[in-house]
């Protein structure tokens, strides 16, 4: 077996391993907690349709899916996250205790634990946002 190796020293670069281990890229013996379903790994007590979790996703214990949103592809969500009606976070890693508005688009970035993302705020591509970082309804951030 071929070694793997990445600097995470950026943040970009920490967003592309984590995107690296749900793509295959990376063979470890360590796995996320819980069960794999449909080629997402979904801890025991994630609430809401599982249907709306794209593979390859990692989701958290305690997470909260809203009507219609939709989690990934290439998604990692920490524990206790909270993902609005309408919302979309896909290429996207956000720390535990996330909680992301209605209609809120996250793409390509990489959110700190207890973050507030404002209902319908747009986060792209290789914005990182410190924990606890607020932003506001409507805010566009990288994008």
């Amino acid at each position: 077996m071929a070694a793997y190796w990445r600097d995470i020293g950026s943040p970009s670069a920490y967003r592309a391993a984590q995107m690296d281990l749900l793509d295959g890229r990376v063979r470890t013996t360590l796995m996320p907690p819980g069960e794999r379903h449909d080629g997402a790994w979904l801890a025991s007590a994630v609430r809401g349709a599982k249907d709306r979790i794209r593979a390859p996703a990692v989701v958290g214990d305690g997470v909260e899916i809203g009507r219609d949103a939709q989690v990934g592809p290439r998604a990692v969500l920490g524990s206790g996250c909270r993902i609005g009606a309408g919302a979309r976070v896909e290429n996207a890693v956000l720390w535990e205790g996330v909680r992301v508005g209605e209609g809120a688009r996250l793409t390509d970035c990489v959110v700190a634990a207890d973050a507030r993302i404002g209902a319908h705020a747009e986060i792209g591509a290789d914005v990182v946002l410190e924990p606890g970082a607020v932003v506001a309804d409507h805010a566009r951030l990288g994008v």
